[in-house]
């Protein structure tokens, strides 16, 4: 209802069109780093997101939740391959954390599930912690697993 969103916008500084664009922006990224099908994909993704989103090896981002997949001396194994490891995006559910002038700060709950070779699905939760600029610009970018 367009009333509650100006009360809500005169009472917070909370732009509802402000948070439906930012959470398109972030459902983007999210699903581009949570669908993968295997090491090779892993690799890609890993790729493209640090090229496009401007990510390094070294942020914690990249560190604690989209690690390097190790590979055998011999380059003929990876981590991601042997074990049989895959994602797939499901949902995620946004909350605003903060509100500045030109950054929405956001905590988010996202679902992605996992299959094995005998096609049975499990389904887990994470946490993803952000900025985004009124450009789309993601920042400040954190990633945490929760115990199910």
């Amino acid at each position: 209802d367009s009333n509650n969103a100006v009360l809500s916008q005169n009472a917070t500084g909370l732009q509802t069109y402000r948070v439906a664009k930012d959470n398109k922006i972030a459902e983007t990224f999210i699903k581009s780093v949570l669908t993968w099908s295997d090491g090779t994909t892993y690799d890609n993704m890993r790729i493209n997101a640090m090229e496009k989103y401007g990510l390094k090896d070294t942020d914690s981002f990249m560190k604690i939740f989209l690690p390097v997949n190790v590979k055998t001396a011999d380059g003929k194994y990876n981590y991601i391959d042997t074990h049989h490891r895959n994602c797939k995006y499901e949902s995620m559910s946004s909350y605003v954390s903060g509100i500045g002038p030109d950054v929405y700060s956001y905590f988010t709950f996202v679902t992605w599930s996992a299959s094995d070779m005998g096609g049975n699905e499990a389904k887990s939760s994470c946490i993803f912690t952000y900025d985004i600029n009124s450009n789309g610009d993601i920042s400040n970018l954190n990633a945490y697993t929760m115990a199910n």
